[in-house]
């Protein structure tokens, strides 16, 4: 290794020590370190004064990692002296090689990069040092004896095998050979080397021709896992049958008495990667990705946001140029049949064509599943519309040539859990772009390493770990994206890559010098079903958790924005988004266009993030999850270039009693406004205040309607023709939330509450929720009855004279509060009386309209307050 690089290699080798909290073996490497640059700077001229830098900076930390360890033992009991954090570039070359490093022990194994040098023995013939691989439960059931191949002539030349050649028996790894016939096909009609790039032959040195048998019987798979190009060494010894002397794994077509051994020695490499021949299964190009190096994408035909038309159109185009493979997934459904063809469930078909002829529209669909006793059958072909591969398959996986993209770039990164026990870790990107041209679209690809295929606990399934996503850029602009990748899940640390693929015109680079905001806070909260009101479009959006939101004006210099960063994180299965209103820092009750200063975008899942530059000044943040009543807990993390405070709001009538109260619109009484000259025949509620008391009123429709505008208006209850209002919710508004009245103090007395449309004639059902400061004549929403045994007529439906000359008798108690009405003209007074059989009597006296309810059977029940409909 050059003096430089391994005076860089010490150095970061003594950060890593620091980071894990190894002081001794920290300051003694940055001590290293420290010498190798004072004595690089001596025999390099050239970098002398870049030498004697790191040599400062490296000694540095040694001092302090000094302090700090003397510090600590003076202090036994004391806390814990803070040290000055490392500095870690994690653009270097030697952290990119460190995650890469990481990513090649999988399954207790080492799979070392493809560059690296490798040398083996070549002199005896070779037995892989690992073992034998796992066998699966199939294959232990016919006891299978390994063995090599039967010898051939060296040199021997066979024909190149095509797509229906490759037979599946009992491994389930149909998206492997699914995989490899694709590569069959795309080989013969371009005439590439995918069917055999992955295997080299250690004795040799070469790529191994499909139907050869070499010497020493080692062999060398470069295939792309966990980041890189890794180096795969197998031995040729293959699982057979113990009587038969057949092979028990993937095979090929037997021509002339033999079959190409390539795909059997290709499947046990892949196999002894994923940790033996027990293979959960996989989707095929997630195959293709570790096989060849293609860009997977993987598409759920049933996906709302699937596209039948540009779909087609991407597919016949690439598959024509060559630059994507593609092969279909079937559902769980046991029993799909299509034209009397049965095909298997969870299970993937390689496309080995792609016609459109005279509007006619198809794929030819190949399955390389056979029996054991019919291994020497093709596989069956089927010709399917492409209208019916909508209805019968279930997924797309295609497989795009990198080279499409001239511009690539990729970042290795760690998640690593913030503190013990975190299931959510999320890093962040900056990518700076440059298009020159018209639209264009990105290319993101997010790959998870994997240490133990055989975990499916994360939130990537274990043989599943890419994700694909576009993101197109507006033409001839320039700027920056802000990535934000998350992994949930139980392990403390895991590698992934986040590579980044772009056309010839746009140029793309990592921001490599993003500084964290000197001003964050971290608040966590938990959504249930009184605060989860979901979108904007639902009545309840309002009750959502909000936070008021200062930004203070530097302390020195000129006044300036704040950039800040809000992320709100739930579980990888909810949709969330986060919002910022322009206010005063009070609770927002409607969204509208013109009051956001800030969102999230699209509810995205488990994790919602914004980037803006926000003047000085109040702030609401609304924390959502897409649908009403989602449950769990989420975390609210906020950055800011400029100092900053976050208070929680309060819900509204927070610290009040709350009561609701449901009534509707009918011919009878939807009056309409004030214009339409019969707005006192709209529905008309009491509310009889018996103390000083403060009090607001909601009007909500329990079905929402846009068209609707809505209003509610109090009154002094009169006996004649309605006087001056008291207070109002103001004009008519259509806000999905409803309206409300300004908290207002009102005194004993009689009130009355008139909801009304602005248009006569509108039916719908709606619904009064009372906040008051007093209990009196309120029931308490917590407790469900009242605070006193006395009796009173509150939020009371007022039935005129008139109306079946009607009264109603609302009877209340500590434990029974009961209403009938009844036909008379002589107005009840309110009943003194708790004894279920005295209410019977009563009730009994009823006889002209039915009881609206029961008496109960006993006191302990409890029933809810209703209003008499006209």
């Amino acid at each position: 290794m050059p003096p430089a690089e391994d005076a860089e290699a010490i150095y970061a080798k003594a950060v890593k020590a620091e980071v894990s909290k190894d002081f001794d073996s920290a300051f003694r490497l940055y001590v290293k370190a420290a010498e190798a640059f004072l004595h690089l700077s001596r025999s390099v001229t050239r970098e002398r004064d870049k030498s004697k830098a790191s040599a400062k900076k490296a000694l540095e930390r040694a001092e302090k990692i000094k302090a700090f360890v003397e510090k600590s033992k003076s202090t036994p009991n004391g806390p814990d002296p803070q040290l000055t954090p490392v500095g870690i570039d994690y653009f270097s070359p030697q952290e990119q090689s460190y995650v890469l490093g990481k990513g090649g022990f999988v399954n207790g194994r080492l799979f070392p990069l493809w560059d690296l040098p490798f040398h083996t023995s070549t002199d005896t013939l070779h037995e892989d040092p690992d073992g034998e691989l796992e066998l699966s439960p199939e294959q232990l059931k016919v006891s299978p004896v390994w063995h090599r191949p039967p010898d051939w002539p060296m040199g021997q030349d066979c024909s190149p095998l095509r797509p229906q050649d490759i037979l599946q028996h009992i491994i389930t790894d149909c998206s492997l050979c699914a995989s490899l016939s694709v590569c069959l096909e795309h080989a013969q009609r371009f005439n590439t080397p995918f069917y055999c790039s992955s295997l080299h032959d250690v004795g040799s040195g070469g790529l191994v021709s499909p139907m050869f048998q070499y010497s020493k019987g080692s062999y060398e798979l470069r295939l792309f896992f966990n980041g890189a190009w890794r180096r795969v060494i197998i031995d040729d010894r293959l699982p057979y049958h113990p009587t038969t002397d057949t092979l028990v794994c993937m095979t090929s077509t037997i021509v002339d008495g033999h079959g190409a051994i390539w795909p059997s020695l290709v499947e046990k490499g892949y196999m002894k990667l994923m940790g033996g021949y027990d293979f959960p299964g996989s989707n095929s190009s997630i195959d293709l990705r570790t096989l060849v190096g293609w860009v997977p994408e993987h598409l759920q035909i049933q996906s709302p946001s699937f596209k039948r038309e540009t779909t087609w159109t991407r597919i016949v185009a690439g598959f024509r140029a060559g630059q994507c493979m593609l092969t279909l997934g079937t559902g769980t459904n046991p029993d799909i049949i299509w034209q009397g063809t049965r095909l298997l469930p969870s299970h993937s078909y390689a496309v080995i064509d792609v016609t459109e002829e005279d509007a006619i529209r198809g794929l030819t669909v190949l399955d390389s599943w056979t029996r054991a006793l019919d291994e020497g059958a093709a596989p069956r072909m089927i010709q399917v519309p492409w209208a019916d591969v909508l209805q019968v398959f279930e997924s797309i996986y295609l497989s795009w040539d990198p080279n499409i993209w001239p511009n690539h770039l990729t970042f290795h990164g760690l998640w690593k859990q913030a503190r013990p026990g975190d299931q959510r870790s999320t890093r962040c990107l900056e990518l700076k772009f440059d298009n020159t041209s018209a639209d264009e679209e990105l290319c993101l690809l997010l790959s998870r390493h994997v240490a133990d295929t055989q975990c499916t606990s994360d939130s990537f399934p274990s043989q599943c770990s890419s994700k694909t996503a576009p993101a197109r850029l507006p033409s001839h602009s320039s700027g920056t994206l802000s990535v934000s990748i998350s992994y949930d899940g139980q392990t403390p640390e895991v590698g992934f890559s986040l590579s980044a693929y772009a056309p010839s015109m746009v140029n793309i680079a990592w921001n490599e010098k993003v500084t964290k905001p000197p001003f964050t806070s971290k608040v966590e909260g938990t959504l249930t079903s009184k605060n989860s009101g979901g979108n904007s479009t639902h009545p309840t959006f309002m009750v959502n958790p909000q936070y008021h939101l200062r930004i203070h004006p530097p302390k020195q210099g000129p006044l300036q924005k704040a950039n800040i960063s809000l992320t709100m994180q739930m579980g990888r299965e909810v949709p969330v988004n986060v919002a910022v209103a322009w206010s005063q820092g009070g609770r927002v009750f409607t969204l509208s266009e013109k009051d956001l200063a800030a969102t999230s975008g699209a509810y995205s899942y488990g994790l919602a993030k914004l980037t803006k530059s926000l003047q000085v000044g109040d702030y609401s943040v609304i924390l959502s999850a897409f649908e009403p009543n989602t449950m769990g807990t989420f975390s609210l993390e906020v950055e800011s270039s400029l100092p900053f405070d976050l208070r929680a709001i309060p819900q509204e009538g927070a610290g009040m009693y709350a009561k609701t109260i449901r009534g509707a619109w009918d011919p009878r009484n939807a009056m309409g406004g004030p214009s339409f000259k019969q707005y006192s025949q709209n529905p008309r509620f009491e509310i009889d205040v018996q103390a000083l008391t403060e009090l607001k009123v909601r009007l909500q429709l329990l079905k929402p309607k846009t068209t609707a505008g809505l209003n509610l208006t109090i009154f002094h209850a009169t006996t004649g023709a309605l006087g001056p209002h008291i207070t109002t919710s103001g004009g008519y508004d259509d806000s999905v939330t409803g309206v409300v009245t300004p908290q207002i103090s009102l005194g004993p007395g009689k009130y009355w509450a008139i909801p009304s449309s602005y248009h006569p004639g509108f039916q719908n059902a709606f619904e009064l929720i009372v906040y008051s400061t007093s209990a009196r004549g309120l029931e308490d929403g917590a407790r469900n009855e009242f605070e006193d045994k006395r009796y009173s007529l509150t939020l009371l439906r007022v039935v005129r004279d008139g109306f079946a000359r009607g009264r109603l008798l609302m009877i209340h108690s500590k434990r029974i509060r009961i209403a009938f009405l009844f036909a008379s003209s002589t107005p009840l007074s309110p009943c003194r009386t708790k004894s279920p059989a005295s209410l019977k009597n009563l009730a009994s006296a009823a006889t002209a309209i039915p009881m609206l309810v029961s008496v109960p059977e006993s006191q302990d029940t409890q029933m809810r307050l209703f209003s008499v409909v006209r």
